[in-house]
């Protein structure tokens, strides 16, 4: 729910109105299509593992790459994509 709300104020506030419809589209057609992807590689990987230990991983997993999108965003040069105004 979080993550959602920084990336629509950042796609709101970086792409331009006339595009926004068409990019909204884009944007949520690959957003449903990694979901499809994501939960049948969740199966698929249950299947062979036991469900919680591939819950856990793939929370730790997550959580990793929230921290690496977090230094990224935190970088010098990407403080432009984030001025007001």
């Amino acid at each position: 729910m979080f993550l959602n709300a920084g990336i629509m104020t950042f796609y709101q506030n970086n792409v331009p109105t006339e595009l926004m419809g068409r990019v909204t589209s884009i944007f949520q057609l690959l957003q449903s299509l990694f979901q499809i992807v994501f939960v049948l590689g969740v199966g698929v990987i249950s299947d062979i593992i036991p469900l919680r230990i591939t819950i856990i991983a793939l929370s730790f997993g997550m959580f990793m790459i929230a921290v690496v999108m977090v230094a990224f965003i935190f970088l010098p040069g990407k403080r432009v994509y984030f001025r007001e105004g």
